[in-house]
């Protein structure tokens, strides 16, 4: 789960105020068994010191909200099947517009790159089934059109230029490439047993994965082999943690993870290391974004924004009891959050 820069168009827009500073961004299961992050960086500030941002929010006329992506021409929030329907919800918001869509009965991540959005329907915790699951929904929102992919076991989506990158949970895990109509390379298997992130920005991809048997995680650099669909994977960063979760910076990956099962702390390092950059959050990832110079970090903690140069904490978000972020991003303008119980807050950056 990873979002683009935002120009939002939704009219749904609340307001944010730092204190201290005039100012106007996956969800990842950690698995058992305690870990400590691997040296490789050092700390370069640490996000618990950060200023308290205010918050008030709006509805999106939504009640639950299990995925979001936010983008340019058009943001998307989807929300798990409610009994007795069989289909999730896809709501597409686009020049002050909103429309719905029927989607797999637990979508597990949206992505948007330019006009398309892009829906992982997996099957959820395996206790229903819809006949949308096993696969990827396209919606071309110039076009109106949707299209549905047959892809087994889709956990983590990135929408690119020409397609999607789908990330499978199976064993062994696969990645796949689906064309915006509908091809599907071969499938590459891609090391470890746990799905973490894949992103993409239309030039570059990465994956990353983590191993149970060790804790380990490790991300991939993603290039095609020639002009065919065999890929070629490169390991271009390691750490030890859990749940692995990554955003682009620029044109640099940024590896977000758990550092100790069930408390945390988590720990996001700027990889590779050209910069040297690491920063530690309290409390268990959630999600992880990354543009206009900020990285947004999420989890029942609050959401943190940190500049991507320094490492410094621009501020830190809390939101209310019981609400937990799902999506995040950042514009020139404005930031962006949005919650799963179907809030959006949003705040204009001020020089």
């Amino acid at each position: 789960m990873f979002p683009k820069s935002v120009g939002r168009i939704s009219v749904l827009v609340g307001t944010l105020a730092l204190q201290g500073i005039a100012c106007t961004p996956s969800h990842r299961q950690a698995h058992p068994s305690p870990a400590t992050r691997a040296p490789s960086l050092p700390t370069a500030s640490n996000v618990v010191s950060c200023p308290s941002l205010h918050l008030v929010s709006q509805s999106i006329g939504v009640s639950r909200i299990d995925a979001a992506a936010l983008g340019v021409a058009a943001s998307a929030y989807a929300a798990e099947a409610q009994p007795p329907s069989d289909n999730g919800t896809l709501l597409v918001v686009r020049n002050n517009r909103s429309q719905n869509f029927p989607v797999g009965w637990s979508p597990s991540e949206v992505s948007v790159f330019g006009q398309y959005l892009w829906v992982a329907n997996s099957i959820g915790d395996g206790s229903r089934s819809s006949a949308v699951q096993n696969s990827v929904t396209m919606l071309d929102t110039d076009t109106g059109r949707v299209a549905t992919t047959t892809v087994p076991l889709p956990d983590q989506i990135a929408a690119t230029a020409g397609g999607a990158w789908v990330l499978s949970n199976s064993t062994p895990l696969e990645l796949r490439f689906v064309s915006d109509s509908g091809v599907v390379s071969p499938p590459t298997q891609v090391p470890g047993n746990e799905p973490g992130s894949v992103v993409a920005n239309g030039e570059s991809t990465w994956v990353a994965t983590g191993n149970l048997t060790d804790n380990s995680l490790t991300v991939y650099s993603v290039k095609r082999v020639g002009s065919g669909p065999q890929l070629q994977l490169s390991a271009v960063a390691k750490a030890t943690g859990f749940a692995p979760v990554l955003a682009i910076s620029g044109s640099q990956p940024v590896l977000g993870f758990t550092t100790t099962l069930g408390t945390g702390p988590s720990t996001v390092e700027w990889t590779p290391s050209a910069n040297g950059l690491s920063v530690t959050v309290p409390g268990v990832l959630d999600t992880l974004s990354a543009s206009q110079g900020l990285v947004t970090v999420t989890n029942k903690e609050g959401v943190f924004f940190v500049f991507a140069d320094t490492g410094k904490c621009l501020g830190r978000a809390t939101l209310p009891p019981g609400e937990t972020a799902v999506s995040s991003a950042v514009s020139a303008a404005n930031v962006e959050v949005v919650s799963g119980a179907g809030h959006l807050y949003v705040g204009l950056i001020t020089p």
